[in-house]
């Protein structure tokens, strides 16, 4: 089975390494779903605006929307 790992408050870089973020492994649709869910509860952090992180979000839920149908 597939699986999805999302690094938890934070994207993959020198502040998730630093923080030491515990990582979500998922199949694509439950990660889909995790994604879809928490974008209107997210906020700035001390690192990144909440403008930025919603971007981000934002992208990663095209990019395995879009995968999630290529897989179908």
């Amino acid at each position: 089975m597939e699986l999805i790992c999302k690094i938890v408050d934070e994207d993959i870089g020198e502040v998730s390494i630093k923080m030491d973020n515990p990582r979500l492994w998922e199949t694509p649709k439950k990660a889909l779903k995790l994604i879809t869910e928490s974008y209107d509860k997210l906020i700035a952090s001390k690192y990144k605006s909440v403008y930025h992180t919603k971007f981000v979000v934002l992208r990663d839920r095209k990019i395995l929307e879009k995968y999630i149908e290529m897989e179908n």
